[in-house]
């Protein structure tokens, strides 16, 4: 089968869950996934065509029913060391297909797309014939390129963060759509299923919103987060903010900018998962606080007149060399101490536990688009116009 006369969105999905925590994440991703294929054909019907890979037979047939071709690409790891090869997977849908213009995304990449930003993804590929657009300058999850087979002339990369990067070096253009908290948000741990269930299940797809009605990762500090800012903009004192890890600037002039909140910031991580795999050094500031001293003394030093620590602390295991399997660190995200494994991540996650400051733990979605999202929410919530650079905006 031939797609080359229109845009085609390839959609990945799939995976073993590591234990019943991952399972259940690996479930909202599948329900986004089908979801996010549904909006797609129901916007821009016969003039984009879908691809779905996955090895979950259920996934599929959900993704068959809704018009998209379904393929299984690879085989299943038979060691720890072996797993699925997003670049070369990519690589084989594209030249099996003979794909002209593509957009590539995980199964809970884009949970809150609009029809108008996914129209900028589409009209960028259609005016432009060496292009790249993605939904961040650096760590992508969400990109379309043409012509698609410009990935014929890259060592096609394990997981899809970095790829915009390698394409770029063919000389493919790249473009970044108009940016919004939506573009900096996807499903990923278990704290953003939790920001999702406070902004409100009316803003995502029918199966996501029937998993976020369930008793589903119930609890935390998000709706407390929520709370407190919502008093400080009814007039409340200044809430104390200690943000940490891949921390992006908007989303922390866009608190700055509507809450009364004073920030502590520590950005650092940026760049980590292409850093780890070409095996070079993270710089990590915490890392090397607690070589120092200790996740305790971390803890007491983030705390300082502080509120809440909001932190991703991936940076932060990965500059120590430690790497948690999915089910320990979605356990460590729900500060669930007697489920984690790693000897690591339960000093991590204890320290946390009697920080004086409320601490939420999660992954770079949480201190981008995540708490963006739940800013914009709380502003909607209250009948209060955004500030943005620029002015105000609705």
């Amino acid at each position: 089968m031939t797609m080359s006369g229109e845009t085609t969105f390839i959609v990945f999905e799939g995976g073993a869950p590591e234990g019943p925590v991952d399972a259940s994440m690996r479930q909202v991703r599948a329900a986004t996934a089908l979801d996010t294929i549904e909006r797609l054909t129901t916007t821009f019907g016969d003039e984009i065509s879908l691809v779905l890979v996955t090895d979950n037979p259920e996934v599929a047939a959900g993704g068959q029913a809704l018009g998209a071709e379904t393929l299984t690409v690879g085989s299943p790891p038979s060691s720890e060391s072996e797993g699925f090869h997003f670049g070369r997977a990519l690589t084989e849908v594209i030249n099996e297909l003979k794909l002209d213009r593509v957009i590539c995304l995980g199964g809970g990449s884009a949970p809150l797309y609009s029809a108008d930003q996914w129209l900028s993804f589409i009209e960028a590929l259609n005016r432009r014939p060496a292009v790249i657009v993605q939904n961040n300058p650096g760590s992508a999850d969400v990109f379309g390129f043409r012509p698609a087979a410009a990935i014929n002339g890259i060592d096609p990369p394990i997981i899809d963060n970095f790829l915009g990067s390698l394409l770029r070096e063919t000389g493919l253009e790249r473009i970044l759509p108009p940016n919004a908290a939506e573009l900096h948000f996807d499903i990923d741990v278990p704290t953003d299923v939790q920001i999702l269930k406070v902004v409100g299940p009316q803003l995502v797809g029918r199966r996501t919103a029937a998993l976020l009605g369930k008793d589903l990762f119930s609890g935390g500090s998000i709706p407390r987060l929520a709370s407190s800012l919502w008093e400080r903009g009814q007039g409340g004192r200044e809430l104390n903010l200690c943000l940490v890890g891949r921390v992006d600037v908007v989303t922390e002039q866009f608190l700055r900018a509507n809450f009364p909140v004073r920030i502590n910031s520590i950005t650092e991580g940026k760049g980590l998962r292409r850093a780890v795999i070409e095996n070079r050094p993270v710089p990590v500031i915490t890392s090397e606080i607690v070589k120092r001293c200790g996740f305790q003394c971390l803890f007491e030093i983030l705390s300082e007149g502080v509120d809440y620590i909001v932190m991703d602390w991936r940076p932060l295991l990965a500059a120590l060399g430690e790497f948690p399997g999915a089910e320990d660190r979605f356990n460590a995200d729900l500060l669930r101490l007697d489920h984690v494994v790693s000897p690591v991540l339960r000093d991590l996650v204890s320290a946390s536990l009697e920080a004086e400051a409320n601490v939420i733990l999660g992954g770079h979605s949480l201190v981008s688009g995540g708490l963006w999202l739940l800013a914009k929410h709380i502003l909607a919530q209250a009948g209060i116009a955004e500030w943005r650079p620029g002015g105000r905006t609705r």
